[in-house]
């Protein structure tokens, strides 16, 4: 009988995939997250002449080897059996600063959001990516949750309105530089 080693995919390993954009304040991952359509990739984009985008879809998040949670762009090949990454070619990896849940409006406004209320984002973040909707493993499952719950009480969530313009500059500068 021929002993073939299993092969590993990305929610095997230490690390999980947001639905999410994200850019690069000050050598900090700034997590932008929200339903498909809110605006994820408009607001990276509208950010990317001052912050390099870091990630457009999908983010990976893992920590790094001093146990902080950090940010890479990437996504999943055809195979879904390997992290490529496309924009970060030495898959540099950006502790995160904070958790943005962005929500298009015809006025901005930002204010803080709790931990609950972060998590639970941030868990619809993860389970809006195919193949980790398709994750059958129910340890694994267990502890996506745990690190949407660790990485929630980590760092600051905020909840943006925000209309499509320039102004969004301004905001995000004062409140996260």
């Amino acid at each position: 009988m021929e002993n073939k080693k299993k092969k590993k995919i990305p929610m095997e390993r230490q690390g999980l995939f947001f639905h999410a954009s994200a850019v690069n304040i000050n050598g900090r991952a700034v997590l932008f997250f929200g339903q498909s359509g809110s605006g994820k990739t408009t607001i990276s984009k509208l950010l990317s002449e001052k912050y390099p985008i870091i990630a457009d879809d999908k983010a990976w998040i893992s920590k790094n080897r001093f146990g902080e949670w950090c940010v890479c762009g990437g996504f999943i090949d055809i195979n879904f059996s390997k992290v490529v990454f496309d924009s970060i070619k030495k898959k540099e990896k950006y502790p995160i600063h904070s958790l943005v849940s962005i929500h298009k409006a015809d006025s901005f406004n930002i204010e803080k959001m709790d931990a609950i209320d972060v998590c639970y984002k941030l868990v619809s973040s993860v389970f809006e990516i195919y193949i980790q909707q398709a994750m059958k493993d129910l340890a694994i499952r267990k502890r996506w949750f745990s690190d949407c719950s660790a990485i929630s009480k980590k760092y600051q969530g905020w909840r943006l309105n925000f209309k499509k313009n320039s102004f969004i500059m301004d905001y995000i500068q004062k409140i996260l530089e």
